[in-house]
């Protein structure tokens, strides 16, 4: 029996075809969630936004506010890793909870650069002669991603800082810093975490 090439091309491809997994949903933070280990992952922003925010939340700093709830102005959040993502995948975590909390309202009346910031705050405070303006934020939040990558033969590994500093505005005081970091390790990207 002679084959003809071209059917046999044919039936290895249908048949390497049917390997392939049909597309699905997964929950975000579940464990069936792709994890790449050269990029910052869905999971990897809500996992650093939760304990991030845990952490704020847990601290004085909202409790010692002058102001209840006190207003919260979003400062410059840095992308420093060697991939590109918008940091509002982060930032938006944090707003959607912070507003959900109760425990802050979130401005968005001014600038988003923190030293500029901070001095159109405290320009604004100045000019109000002592009164304190009810419009402007009490605290400035900012924050960085940071990334160390390493490699042990055929073993990757990256380890991804996510930093949030809480600033009480006009005078810079720091008044809560957090890190939380996450690290992924392996030679190819995998599914579950």
């Amino acid at each position: 029996m002679k084959t003809h090439p071209l059917l046999a091309t044919a039936l290895l491809a249908t048949l390497a075809g049917c390997a392939d997994e049909p597309a699905r949903y997964v929950d975000s933070r579940g464990t069936q969630t792709i994890v790449s280990i050269d990029k910052v992952d869905v999971q990897d922003f809500a996992a650093a936004a939760d304990a991030l925010l845990q952490s704020l939340y847990d601290s004085p700093a909202f409790a010692n506010a002058q102001r209840k709830p006190p207003r919260i102005a979003f400062s410059e959040i840095t992308n420093d890793t060697s991939t590109q993502f918008d940091v509002d995948q982060l930032l938006q975590k944090i707003r959607a909870s912070v507003t959900r909390s109760g425990k802050a309202v979130i401005s968005v009346t001014h600038g988003t650069r923190t030293d500029h910031l901070t001095r159109e705050i405290k320009a604004a405070n100045d000019a109000a002669n002592g009164a304190h303006r009810t419009d402007l934020p009490d605290y400035v939040l900012m924050g960085k991603v940071l990334e160390t990558k390493t490699r042990a033969g055929r073993t990757r590994q990256a380890t991804y800082s996510f930093q949030l500093t809480l600033a009480q505005a006009g005078t810079g005081d720091i008044v809560w810093a957090e890190e939380k970091e996450i690290t992924k390790q392996g030679s190819k990207a995998a599914v579950g975490w």
